[in-house]
């Protein structure tokens, strides 16, 4: 009997899951054998167990009287793994605390799988490992002393938040789930059921949080993380905060959890140090929180809560329970008329375009720069060795206006192989002539004007480059500030 075409659809629609879910299933076991390499992501001091050495000093994160800690988790699991020590020092302190889950992990169908024993990929399967996790979180709240009260989840799509951030806003369709087929929010008991999978919806959740608790610290997910949830996290996180700069006065310290093969050693060492990926480990950058072994015997417990992880992925969790806590300082990287110009390092760091291009500039034989040229922000991506066909680079532009929507705001895409190359806005393609890119075999040059990007006060940037068939390499989001210190 032929089937109708709402029937053929739904078939299709299964099959596709089923495929993509075999083949993602298959890399998952692959991966947990051996995490994807990634430049830099061993830290400058591996300790080793068997003849332990003293680590780097660094600076001590301290927790203030008055302080107000909010802890915004990508997915369940996270707010342990990377602030189960920073929680349980706030509340001996007697300070408040809140944490706020961005998804409920209900596209981690691997780890579902692997904890019910059952190969099933429907959406309501989906949905219900998003239920499991939160009552997981919940749990592990408890190990950790808090409360219900003090835990809340926005609901969002795992794995889909960074594709909503890049062009799903104004006018574009809501973002829809692949697993769970959902395109808004789905739970009842999130802080908006029903929400729209969509930029503003998010943003405005996060407004409300902000509004409502008024954090001192912020701890939310690194921009160079490798899980595209972590990044979005932080990104809507600054929007945020500078729409309400007037209301919300807080600093923000960025976590690292997914770097390729870091942390490293793997595996339970409640002794060892937490360090950071060499290539992020600048003096003075990273702050740490030293834990009581007590406390990290808590952290322990907590993730042992998140069944549906831990057992899937027990080595990897355990790799972050270590006798202290890391948080990074990320700076934005001003460009003023007195300093037009930077020179953008592997790392996201910014300094002084004047400078000569210090080893650590390059890459895979790429130094990145951006600088100032009256109405136009120019970048430039230069190799090191030349190369036939020239320059490869994948970019996001977006520009930011404290009195204009973000949603209203240009949200650029380029794709460049040498001198060719595609521009988009929120993916759909603007005439090329939009920008201006030169190319040679060892420089491509890339001018925007202003104007395209909103006559903006600050500026998102993320780009990946190449030299011919090399792998893209990734240059984390950083932020250009363009406002003069205002």
């Amino acid at each position: 009997m032929a089937l109708n075409p709402l029937s053929r659809r739904n078939t299709l629609r299964a099959v596709s899951r089923l495929a993509i879910a075999l083949l993602l299933l298959g890399a998952a076991f692959t991966l947990a054998a051996c995490a994807p390499a990634v430049t830099g992501a061993a830290p400058k001091f591996v300790y080793n167990p068997a003849a332990p050495t003293t680590p780097p000093e660094r600076p001590v994160l301290s927790l203030k009287d008055d302080d107000r800690i909010l802890v915004l988790a990508p997915h369940p699991d996270d707010e342990v793994l990377a602030t189960g020590g920073v929680i349980q020092q706030a509340l001996a302190q007697g300070l408040p605390v809140q944490v706020v889950f961005l998804t409920n992990g209900d596209n981690n169908e691997f780890a579902y799988l692997f904890f019910r024993k059952a190969f099933t990929l429907d959406p309501s399967s989906a949905l219900d490992a998003g239920a499991t996790r939160t009552f997981e979180a919940l749990r592990a709240a408890r190990e950790l002393g808090l409360k219900a009260k003090d835990e809340s989840f926005l609901g969002y799509p795992d794995f889909g938040t960074l594709r909503i951030w890049l062009n799903r806003w104004g006018d574009r369709e809501a973002f829809r789930s692949m697993f769970t087929e959902q395109n808004a929010v789905p739970y009842w008991f999130a802080q908006t059921p029903d929400a729209p999978y969509k930029g503003e919806a998010i943003l405005a959740d996060l407004k409300q949080v902000l509004i409502d608790f008024k954090p001192t610290k912020v701890f939310v997910s690194h921009p160079a993380d490798t899980n595209p949830d972590h990044e979005s996290y932080y990104l809507f996180l600054r929007t945020a905060l500078w729409d309400l700069k007037d209301e919300v006065k807080a600093e923000v310290y960025p976590y690292l959890t997914h770097y390729g093969e870091w942390p490293q050693p793997r595996g339970l060492l409640m002794n060892a140090p937490h360090e950071p990926p060499a290539k992020f480990d600048e003096p003075g950058r990273w702050l740490v929180l030293p834990l009581e072994p007590t406390q990290v015997q808590k952290k322990l417990d907590a993730i042992k809560r998140h069944k549906t992880q831990y057992e899937a992925s027990k080595v990897y969790l355990e790799s972050y329970i270590r006798a202290n806590e890391l948080f990074d300082t990320v700076k934005d990287i001003p460009l003023t008329a007195s300093s037009p110009s930077a020179i953008i390092l592997p790392s996201g760091t910014g300094i002084s375009g004047a400078a000569p291009a210090p080893p650590e500039a390059y890459t895979d034989g790429a130094a990145r720069r951006v600088r100032l040229d009256g109405d136009e922000l120019v970048f430039s991506f230069e190799l090191g060795q030349p190369s036939a066909s020239g320059v490869k680079a994948q970019t996001n532009v977006m520009g930011y206006r404290g009195d204009r929507s973000f949603a209203e705001m240009p949200k650029l895409y380029l794709d460049i192989k040498g001198a060719n190359y595609k521009v988009y806005e929120r993916r759909q393609r603007i005439p090329d002539e939009s920008v201006k890119v030169s190319s040679t075999s060892t420089l491509t040059e890339v001018r925007i004007p202003l104007k395209l990007l909103g006559d903006p006060e600050r500026v998102f940037v993320a780009a990946y480059t190449a030299a011919g068939d090399a792998p893209l390499d990734a240059m984390p989001w950083v932020v250009l500030d363009l406002t003069g210190g205002q």
